[in-house]
């Protein structure tokens, strides 16, 4: 996958993260898959914490080379990470799928290019309800993981006594 830098204006919904453990997450998988593309671009762009609309306007908020790239070039694609919170899509008062398909009709991106990571383990199910009942033909992805689960057990990895460093003299 190609890195970039600067491809996320300054705004209160989303930033561009160095890296988090749903991008780690994301590249092993596609490492594990064999399907691992150098020419690939992710434009990762982890959530903030506004208070959340339905018509909100994320893609200008990409850097104009970017979002030219996204709507044109089919192995650029834009993550919308919230895999630090596992808010509800449907219930509750974070809209992300009528964001995401909002900007994708505004802005003429094809729901395809876009990846939703959440906590939420249900999000898949809710998507497909969510699709169902809005008439939706063509779909964004959902990616789900339970992010807290691998803090945890990643952590509790590192904190494990290490025989031969803790008891050799």
């Amino acid at each position: 996958m190609i890195p970039l830098i600067e491809y996320i204006k300054r705004n209160v919904y989303i930033r561009q993260p160095g890296s988090s453990l749903a991008s780690q997450k994301f590249l092993e998988a596609f490492n594990r898959n064999n399907c691992f593309d150098p020419k690939i671009i992710l434009l990762h762009a982890l959530i903030k914490y506004p208070r959340w609309h339905k018509e909100i306007s994320l893609f200008p908020y990409l850097n104009r080379k970017m979002f030219k790239q996204l709507r044109k070039n089919p192995k650029v694609f834009f993550m919308l990470d919230a895999s630090t919170e596992g808010f509800s899509t449907i219930y509750g008062n974070t809209p992300f799928f009528d964001i995401l398909y909002y900007n994708c009709k505004k802005f003429h991106v094809p729901p395809e290019k876009i990846i939703f990571i959440s906590s939420n383990m249900v999000e898949e199910q809710n998507l497909i309800r969510y699709n169902t009942e809005h008439g939706i033909d063509r779909s964004i992805n959902v990616i789900c993981f339970n992010n807290f689960e691998q803090m945890l057990f990643n952590m509790k990895k590192e904190t494990l006594p290490q025989y031969d460093i803790a008891f050799n003299p």
